[in-house]
């Protein structure tokens, strides 16, 4: 666990000194600000976890959580004669991350991933972590569908104490961003907290204007998305392809053998067809 906290203290030092310094020199970003938490007692996780029961905080959140309870960054656009709020990166504290109601998965209009391998003692659940965020909620989410792994120690980690971060936009779709919370960190702060870059990782994509600050801001990250994009897209597009070949395939051979027996002239019409 040492070890851990060690590697989390580097990894938050890193990302978070890297993008505040670089939204501090940037000449169109004024009034950064950044809030950090005292660190959340053993007494604090253990109260959780035992509220929450069966669900576990991962490894890598406990070690942040050794580091500060929860962060906030704000910054804003620098303008001709003002300055206007715009990005945010957000950590909730422990106290916030609380048990999302889902009343959307209750009524199976977009229930919550994984939710058909739930149980009556495996259910699926989805904790807040980022109550600031409007563009709709990101969140732990254990499934209990996921698959026992080994750990750094050598030991099994079940599915209540390794939960994945996900997504849920404002149509209360359900998309992937991160295996683990070390990995949702970096990307939070790689993105910078430009409003809706969480849209890069769902099927809707984000909106232009969305687009053009994220290809401004981290055109890195930027490129990146388009190229995820046009591989989502491209599965897409091949298997509308194959669904129109199969179709036309099916018309023309129905087209044969409704011709077979009929006559010169239909054996001719169902040849045309077949072209």
């Amino acid at each position: 666990k040492g070890a851990l906290s060690n590697a989390m203290l580097k990894i938050f030092d890193a990302l978070s000194n890297d993008a505040i310094s670089f939204l501090q020199t940037h000449p169109v970003v004024s009034e950064v600000g950044v809030q950090d938490r005292p660190c959340a007692t053993q007494a604090q996780v253990e109260v959780w976890e035992v509220r929450n029961k069966p669900f576990k905080l991962p490894d890598d959140y406990k070690a942040f959580l050794a580091i500060s309870d929860g962060v906030t960054v704000r910054w804003s656009l620098r303008l001709k004669t003002e300055s206007k709020p715009f990005g945010m990166m957000h950590i909730n504290p422990l106290e916030k991350v609380n048990l999302l109601h889902c009343p959307e998965h209750e009524n199976g209009i977009h229930p919550l991933p994984d939710a058909g391998s739930a149980t009556a003692d495996r259910k699926v659940a989805a904790f807040d972590l980022d109550a600031e965020c409007v563009q709709g909620r990101v969140a732990f989410l254990y499934r209990p569908g996921r698959r026992q792994e080994v750990n750094a120690a050598g030991t099994l980690e079940p599915w209540e104490r390794r939960p994945e971060v996900w997504f849920q936009d404002l149509s209360c779709r359900w998309s992937f961003l991160a295996d683990s919370f070390a990995d949702y960190f970096r990307l939070l702060f790689s993105h910078l907290g430009v409003p809706q870059w969480q849209y890069a990782f769902t099927n809707a994509g984000m909106a232009p204007a969305a687009q053009h600050w994220l290809a401004f801001f981290c055109p890195e990250r930027s490129a990146l998305a388009a190229e995820q994009r046009s591989q989502q897209v491209a599965p897409d597009s091949r298997r509308a392809r194959r669904r129109a070949s199969s179709k036309g395939t099916a018309s023309r051979r129905g087209a044969s053998r409704g011709s077979a027996g009929i006559g010169a002239t239909s054996m001719q019409g169902g040849r045309q067809q077949r072209r």
